[in-house]
């Protein structure tokens, strides 16, 4: 009986407890800043670009944003785009600039 008595007592305290828990203030930080979507509208882009050995690869890349900015970081790669290829693609970093400008010095094995 009395055992059965402090079992009542434990789970009355639990109860209440979590009943004070869901009345407690949340104080979290909810000014949600909206983020900067950035498109690149390139009519290239739209296209295959074929370029020989010895040529060179130039891209403007004209971009839309949400939100200008001027603070971007730029990356462009080189890696095979062959259908033999793996999945997991060794990539070559050719420049990090905006515009590219690339003299074909090298072609990526397709083997």
């Amino acid at each position: 009986m009395k055992a059965d008595f402090i079992k009542y007592i434990q789970a009355s305290l639990l109860l209440i407890t979590l009943a004070l828990t869901g009345c407690y203030k949340d104080k979290g930080n909810y000014d949600y800043n909206e983020i900067n979507q950035i498109r690149v509208v390139d009519a290239k882009a739209l296209q295959r670009i074929y370029v020989n050995q010895g040529d060179t690869l130039r891209l403007t890349p004209e971009l839309v944003q949400t939100i200008p900015s001027n603070d971007l970081s730029y990356a462009w790669f080189m890696y095979n785009n062959s259908p033999n290829s793996s999945y997991v693609m060794p990539r070559d970093t050719i420049a990090h600039t905006r515009e590219l400008v690339y003299r074909v010095t090298r072609f990526v094995c397709t083997g």
